[in-house]
């Protein structure tokens, strides 16, 4: 929140549109995360295909949370863009 600066700019901004992309992907990988603990970790023998299945997935997900952060590092923030603005 530091960077975008208003939580206008989570929709207005490509930094801000980025990050929440960011936010609901890795929310989504710890949900996934939580579910494969607490779901199919106490029946292991009987969930391992259905649990390997939503490795994959978490795994993926893992791999997307890295490439919106890549991308993320090619944006320029709002607040410094605010800030450049207001020096030229």
């Amino acid at each position: 929140m530091l960077l975008i600066g208003r939580v206008s700019a989570f929709f207005t901004t490509g930094y801000g549109e980025a990050a929440l992309v960011k936010l609901v992907l890795f929310g989504a990988l710890i949900a996934l995360a939580a579910r494969n603990r607490w779901r199919f970790m106490p029946v292991l023998p009987a969930s391992r295909a259905v649990l390997l299945r939503a490795i994959t997935i978490e795994s993926a997900l893992g791999l997307l949370v890295l490439l919106v952060a890549g991308v993320l590092m090619q944006l320029s923030p709002p607040v410094m863009a605010a800030m450049v603005g207001m020096a030229g």
